[in-house]
């Protein structure tokens, strides 16, 4: 049975903090904020408010970057963005009984082939998956076409977030 830490965790999830970062950049946990929807730029709120209670009133919070998070991977992006549900409770699981959490960021991704992020920053939680998108690659590239690399949902980390249009837009 885990142990769970005396001082309260708590744990936000936030990929679309970074979403307007390119793929190829291979950003670290502390990659400069790129919201890639107004949703986005709730998480951005979110992350800075974990820092400023760290700081100010010594409040752990593990911010939890996470892409994608299902039984499968449902496309080719999801090949590199894959997070299964088993890797997602060990991540939780890890930010909830590391000896020290402070303001940490951490990209929730499983063992994939594809690394597009680096969370190397994150390592003191003790997080390592175990899982990956490579049995699925197959059965994924075989059912759907190769996108075209200079749409926002493939060029960009955020996926579809990054085509959508301004909320006063007619649909």
């Amino acid at each position: 049975m885990m142990e769970l830490r005396n001082l309260p965790v708590y744990l936000r999830l936030l990929g679309n903090a970074v979403g307007y970062h390119e793929v190829e950049a291979h950003i670290g946990i502390d990659a400069p904020m790129r919201p890639d929807s107004l949703y986005g730029v709730s998480k951005n709120f979110v992350e800075s408010l974990s820092r400023l209670y760290w700081d100010k009133f010594g409040i752990e919070t593990a911010c939890l970057r996470i892409f994608s998070s299902f039984p499968e991977p449902a496309d080719r992006r999801m090949l590199w963005s894959y997070l299964s549900f088993a890797d997602c409770v060990r991540l939780v699981e890890a930010s909830l009984t590391a000896p020290r959490v402070g303001h940490t960021i951490s990209f929730g991704i499983s063992d994939n082939k594809l690394k597009m992020v680096d969370n190397s920053g994150a390592n003191h939680l003790g997080f390592i998956p175990q899982d990956t998108a490579e049995p699925f690659r197959a059965a994924v590239e075989a059912k759907t076409p190769v996108p075209d690399p200079t749409k926002p949902s493939v060029k960009y980390l955020g996926g579809w977030f990054c085509e959508l249009g301004h909320p006063n837009d007619k649909a």
